[in-house]
């Protein structure tokens, strides 16, 4: 989440490094493969709504999809209420928005936001039973990053030590077709 001047913003981001992005109102396509990142986007409202509670006014939430290294976004026609950026853009775009809310509001809006009860509002999951399914996640990357890791090296030694073993360890028709080329 970003708070300045410029307004409220919500970030999420996607990484989709190498691929192609087309953008058509509230449809998104990953490389020919629909997703459903807008309408989930747009539910900024909830954001907008615990910050609303805790302030005299509305505030209005503006979400954002970021895509971080596409190889393209095709844009036919920004979505209404979500806003679509590389994430190259962000920075500048964030700059470029009209104030839309003065400094005191910025500090009053940072103070609701660092207040830890607005988010574990929304936390209804057992913690427990959260860091076991984490722990029980982190065990299988570091398996899959061992598996990666040992395929990548036989990929790279296994195509070295087959002519290495011919050369140690010959078929047997290898020294008679060698002997016959040579006399």
């Amino acid at each position: 989440m970003v708070i300045g001047c410029g307004g409220v913003f919500t970030i999420n981001t996607k990484h989709h490094a190498g691929k192609n992005i087309w953008v058509a109102g509230r449809t998104m396509l990953v490389d020919g493969q629909r997703e459903q990142y807008i309408p989930k986007a747009e539910g900024a409202g909830k954001v907008a709504r615990l910050l609303g509670e805790r302030r005299l006014h509305p505030v209005p939430v503006h979400p954002l999809i970021v895509h971080l290294d596409p190889k393209r976004i095709m844009m036919k026609a920004q979505p209404e209420r979500v806003r679509v950026l590389n994430s190259h853009e962000v920075r500048r775009w964030l700059k470029h928005q009209p104030q839309s809310l003065n400094a005191d509001a910025v500090s009053d809006l940072l103070a609701v936001v660092d207040e830890p009860s607005l988010w574990r509002a929304t936390d209804s999951g057992d913690r427990a039973r959260a860091r076991r399914q984490f722990s029980k996640l982190h065990a299988e990357v570091r398996v899959a990053r061992g598996r990666r890791r040992l395929w990548t090296f036989a990929g790279v030694v296994g195509p070295l030590a087959l002519p290495a073993g011919l050369l140690v360890s010959p078929p047997a028709g290898v020294p008679l077709l060698l002997g016959a080329a040579s006399g």
